[in-house]
């Protein structure tokens, strides 16, 4: 997706026009939080608590040794404010999940430290070459094996009960059977 920052505009453009029926899409995963700032003990989810794809991703990041926690940064409302959002309204189960931020003793800056965080997203902002591009892979393959597992399974994601979209879904649930 493109154009987050402006408003969401590239995701929302997709949603709106899909390629792809939106009750055909099986669900997906925001991947925007894939960090390279060390191997992290936990992947945490904005809003933890929403879908079935968590049940997946427990699975997965268990088999690294590793947990899913919830964002603790969740009460400011990124889940409304990131690319899955217009699938998400739409019904598609959808889950942000990233790289937790319990990292191993060497690290490079990051976002969280102060004068890492005013360059985010700025000229200023620049590469580092301690990058931990095996951490960000480890992340990148949990996200595949719960695709992967999805992929090859007949069960279709779901909004757990009571979720403000799961009724949007619910819509259309003769078309998955």
């Amino acid at each position: 997706m493109t154009l987050e920052e402006s408003g969401l505009l590239g995701s929302e453009y997709f949603a709106s026009h899909p390629t792809v029926p939106l009750e055909k899409i099986t669900g997906g995963f925001n991947m925007d939080a894939v960090i390279l700032i060390g191997m992290t003990k936990t992947m945490e989810v904005t809003s933890m608590g929403q879908t079935t794809l968590e049940n997946h991703l427990q699975r997965e990041l268990a088999a690294q040794g590793r947990a899913m926690r919830d964002d603790p940064n969740s009460v400011v409302g990124f889940y409304y404010r990131s690319d899955h959002f217009p699938f998400a309204k739409r019904g598609v189960p959808f889950i942000f999940a990233g790289s937790g931020w319990e990292l191993a003793p060497t690290k490079v800056p990051n976002t969280r430290e102060p004068e890492v965080g005013t360059r985010y997203h700025q000229p200023s902002d620049e590469w580092f070459p301690e990058l931990d591009f095996a951490a960000a892979a480890r992340d990148i393959e949990v996200y595949y094996r719960v695709g992967r597992t999805i992929a090859n399974s007949r069960e279709w994601p779901r909004w757990n009960v009571g979720t403000e979209f799961a009724t949007e879904r619910a819509k259309t649930d003769a078309a998955r059977r």
